[in-house]
């Protein structure tokens, strides 16, 4: 399974807007990154070959030629996974967050971390990935030794897909 991800920060930053905003015009985009026009037609570019996001339409004018609108790729999915303290719930959603599949299994956490997320992987999360319904978005990679560094990309909010840990075995 081939892994997608933005190539570096204009990237996903633009793919943050577009997840968390909705549909903007280009011009709307190029405003909120402080982009020029070059720059951010080349990002884009990139993010359309790359199945992230398409165009859909035209803009209303701002006075000059009319900028068409960017969104996430109509296949685009996200999967989230919720484990509260009875239950485990894992979402699909579309790339504008409508949830397109939700699943409810009971579940007790005190079984601890590698019974409760092991069970969700197994029996929610492989079977999206093996059949194609879920394709995971790498935002960023750090050795195991730098878990530290990892939580903090985490913490900020600033990341779009998954903060991977390797090991070596």
């Amino acid at each position: 399974m081939a892994v997608v991800r933005p190539d570096n920060a204009q990237q996903a930053r633009l793919l943050r807007l577009l997840r968390d905003d909705g549909p903007r015009s280009r011009a709307e985009l190029g405003d909120a990154v402080e982009l020029s026009r070059s720059r951010l037609a080349v990002e884009l570019d990139r993010l359309v070959a790359l199945g992230l996001v398409e165009t859909g339409g035209l803009a209303a004018s701002r006075g000059g030629r009319r900028s068409s609108i960017v969104r996430i790729a109509r296949n685009a999915r996200f999967l989230g996974i919720d484990i509260g303290a009875t239950s485990i719930d894992v979402a699909v959603t579309d790339g504008e967050l409508r949830v397109l599949s939700h699943e409810s299994e009971p579940m007790d956490v005190r079984q601890g971390p590698e019974a409760v997320i092991g069970r969700a992987l197994e029996e929610r999360v492989l079977p999206l990935l093996a059949d194609g319904r879920a394709k995971p978005i790498i935002d960023s990679v750090f050795p195991l030794s730098d878990a530290a560094r990892a939580h903090e990309r985490m913490d900020s909010g600033e990341h779009i897909g998954k903060i991977v840990l390797e090991t070596y075995r």
